[in-house]
């Protein structure tokens, strides 16, 4: 694979600290600004949102580690 390898893990680190990024932003968004209209499923869709971002480590390591 080659330097694509290299490339492509990065952009995966990237989209994990981006993704990462963005879930806790929006959690302290919720957290101050969140009201009784807020749908309880939120937390659902926070914590998925996570473990994507844990997944895109894992495989941006992983390219890194066994290209």
């Amino acid at each position: 694979m080659g330097i694509w390898a290299i490339v492509f893990g990065f952009a995966l680190i990237l989209a994990a600290g981006y993704e990462a990024y963005s879930v806790v932003r929006s959690f302290k968004r919720l957290h101050t600004s969140g009201n009784a209209g807020t749908s309880p499923f939120i937390i659902s869709a926070y914590a998925f949102g996570f473990i994507i971002a844990i997944f895109l480590l894992i495989a941006g390591i992983g390219i890194f580690t066994f290209y």
